[in-house]
């Protein structure tokens, strides 16, 4: 059984004459005929009988006439979603995001994004995650865009750089140091430490550089991020090296925690993460290019 016997079908029924039927599909009506005797023949049982010079459905042809109009209405309508999807202007984009980009800088871009009168109908979808469950999520073409921290053999994804911060030492305010000397993370190997989950991003890489450095930190108690980790600063569970991130800033401003000067100068990079070489729908393609433009740094 084919998609053509079908069609074939749905007209017939509709005229009930195979001449008008072949005229109106444009095919020849021995072929139209030998078409329908191939569907009766896998179906076994007739679907059309003649009464006079036309033809009418059997009782086996009205049911199936239901089943027939159900799956080509339903293709028709898949047919109307993926031209949807292909239209600039209305098509739905999947994104995803480390917390960093959840609180301000996501919604601003898309915001700045939409502002735009051709992409004011485009819709979008959110969630928040870490990079590398996000990345799987691209993989399996449940996301078209993530926005997070640098993983390492993924040869299929572009990492467009948008972001670059600083990493900085924080302690919590009323531990005593000294200010008027540059510190080195080396001096602080004894004190309880905070780092990033082992299994996110952050943590993989600030466990880098202290392998690098050959440093043994005093890990005490892991989080997800940085709001997670000021808040563990800030109530004396030890210090941390996080990056720079505007909420950071406002807690060292406002005195929740202090900043210990350090001679290390380590950063990091946020990314824009996208699949290489595959057909992304005009509207994911239009977002990419507009974040490429619009959010590029000097890397």
């Amino acid at each position: 059984m084919t998609l053509q016997q079908l069609y074939y079908f749905q007209m017939i029924a509709k005229l009930q004459h195979y001449n008008k039927a072949a005229k109106e599909l444009h095919v020849a009506q021995p072929s139209l005929s030998k078409s329908m005797a191939l569907l009766e023949e896998e179906l076994q049982v007739p679907l059309f009988e003649k009464q006079g010079r036309n033809i009418i459905l059997t009782k086996y042809g009205k049911v199936f006439q239901g089943y027939v109009n159900s799956i080509l209405n339903e293709i028709e309508r898949a047919k109307n979603e993926m031209q949807s999807m292909l239209d600039r202007s209305s098509g739905h984009i999947n994104v995803a995001y480390i917390s960093p980009f959840g609180h301000n800088y996501i919604p601003k871009m898309v915001q700045k994004f939409l502002t735009r009168e051709e992409n004011s109908n485009v819709t979008f979808s959110f969630r928040e995650g870490f990079t590398g469950s996000m990345i799987r999520s691209i993989h399996d073409n449940e996301t078209d865009v993530v926005f997070g921290s640098y993983e390492e053999n993924e040869p299929e994804l572009t990492f467009f750089p948008i972001i670059r911060e600083n990493l900085i030492l924080i302690a919590p305010p009323q531990m005593e140091i000294a200010e008027d000397v540059i510190h080195s993370i080396h001096d602080f190997q004894k004190t309880p430490f905070i780092s990033y989950d082992h299994s996110s991003s952050m943590g993989k890489f600030t466990r880098k550089i202290f392998r690098e450095e050959h440093l043994m930190m005093n890990f005490v108690c892991e989080s997800s991020d940085e709001l997670a980790i000021l808040a563990l600063v800030t109530n004396n569970f030890g210090i941390s090296y996080v990056a720079e991130t505007k909420e950071v800033r406002a807690a060292i401003q406002d005195g929740r925690v202090k900043q210990i000067y350090i001679e290390e100068n380590n950063y990091r990079y946020l990314y824009m993460i996208y699949k290489n070489g595959q057909f992304h729908e005009p509207a994911v393609e239009d977002f990419i290019q507009f974040v490429k433009n619009e959010y590029s740094i000097a890397y």
